[in-house]
């Protein structure tokens, strides 16, 4: 890093080596650094997926125990979480991708009328 630092110093110190690093830094060559213009990204909205993905992490963090999915839905409704279609359905398939990304883990599996269990799996 030390090496780097040196040889940049060096070019700019000369004349040539600093018109080069400014022609590299500009955009083609054809303005200075200093012309060129900031560009201000908005944030990108986030996808029903990802809401309601957020919104089962934050509320299973409440959880000290392992929760099921109706107790998940609850939470959530109680919370006036904006569903968009059958609370049940999304809720499902936000654990589902959850689990594949192993941010929740199973911890009973479902069994005749008992649902499964769930817990979060800390980072």
């Amino acid at each position: 890093m030390e090496k780097w630092r040196n040889l940049l110093a060096e070019m700019l110190a000369d004349p040539a080596g600093s018109q080069i690093l400014y022609e590299l830094v500009s955009p083609n060559g054809s303005k200075t650094a200093t012309d060129s213009a900031v560009v201000v990204r908005t944030p990108r909205k986030l996808t029903k997926k990802a809401k309601i993905e957020a919104a089962v992490l934050r509320v299973s963090e409440t959880f000290s125990q392992p929760f099921g999915s109706h107790e998940l839905v609850d939470l959530l409704k109680k919370e006036n979480f904006n569903f968009s279609r059958d609370p049940m359905i999304e809720t499902g398939s936000a654990l589902r991708r959850l689990i594949r990304d192993t941010r929740i883990r199973v911890v009973r599996e479902k069994s005749g009328r008992i649902g499964r269990l769930y817990e979060r799996v800390l980072p």
